[in-house]
């Protein structure tokens, strides 16, 4: 009698070695600079499947590994060619190309300008 699955479909990939051997086979194949996520999709089955795994206890660091190299591709073009495409993708990984400051001015009851707040603690510590 066959193993089933208790709930649903079973898993594409019945062990995180099938997972990773495809994965390889995936970027062994493809040019570098052709990485993407959504190549990566068409391989392991979709979008969502990528992030199912990622859940899952086994298959998490392969992943994780994968999108690695994923973007990892992107930097090393965008570094290369300075392409705005590359930017996109890569605050899609969570990258930013704004600095965000918070200052923290302690016994300061009120919200200056960050100059004002720069030069009132330079005054204070004087």
């Amino acid at each position: 009698m066959m193993n089933k699955n208790p709930v649903g479909r079973p898993r594409k990939f019945g062990s995180p070695k099938q997972l990773e051997t495809t994965i390889n086979e995936y970027f062994e194949n493809t040019p570098q600079n052709e990485y993407s996520v959504t190549g990566l999709a068409l391989v392991i089955g979709s979008k969502q499947l990528i992030q199912d795994y990622e859940k899952r206890e086994g298959y998490e660091e392969i992943i994780a590994r994968a999108k690695l190299l994923v973007e990892n591709s992107y930097e090393l073009s965008l570094r290369k060619y300075g392409r705005s495409g590359d930017i996109f993708a890569l605050k899609n990984f969570g990258w930013k190309d704004k600095f965000e400051h918070d200052v923290e001015l302690k016994g300061c009851a009120y919200t200056l300008p960050l100059k004002q707040a720069v030069e009132a603690h330079a005054v204070e510590t004087e």
